[in-house]
């Protein structure tokens, strides 16, 4: 059974989910009053180790410019910037929401993190040439390393047993 809930009834983040055998299905019917709409999954690939999940998010005030049209952005389009002095890395998330980390000393190449509530981490492996932002499970975003202001792209999520997507790009758009 669906039942489809009235903006009132849902939070901004919220996301009502229903198990149908292997697929999970998430629905959000409505655009919120804030004029953002999240569909989350859009698509889910069950696979050893680690799922592939899509989720598409529409931002009314957002003037990104992605190749689904303005507003549009995906749950894969995750970023990073940093800025040279002081070292301040800002990661924006495939639905627009934006974490930032401060290096806790020069040079040290651990950066502790400037969100309330965010519990990851934020290393500067300089032998691969690779931001790692790692979750409190395991989970590690690397992204190139870069510190010049420039917007960089993730590069590949891995779990932590080391089941690894990898993210290839040209001319700034997602390729496989």
């Amino acid at each position: 059974m669906i039942r489809i809930l009235s903006n009132e009834e849902m939070s901004p983040f919220e996301t009502i989910s229903l198990q149908t055998g292997t697929l999970d299905l998430a629905f959000r019917p409505q655009p919120q009053a804030t004029g953002n709409l999240q569909v989350d999954p859009e698509i889910q690939l069950p696979s050893p180790g680690m799922d592939v999940n899509i989720a598409s998010y529409y931002n009314a005030v957002s003037t990104n410019n992605s190749p689904f049209g303005y507003g549009w952005t995906s749950s894969v389009f995750l970023t990073a910037q940093a800025s040279p002095t002081p070292s301040i890395v800002t990661m924006t998330r495939g639905n627009g929401y934006v974490v930032s980390y401060l290096e806790s000393g020069s040079g040290t190449n651990v950066f502790n993190p400037q969100t309330p509530g965010l519990f990851n981490t934020l290393s500067k492996d300089v032998g691969n040439g690779l931001w790692k932002e790692t979750t409190p499970d395991g989970f590690t975003f690397a992204y190139p390393l870069d510190t010049t202001n420039t917007t960089t792209s993730l590069t590949y999520q891995e779990d932590a047993v080391g089941n690894r997507h990898t993210f290839a790009y040209s001319s700034g758009l997602l390729q496989t």
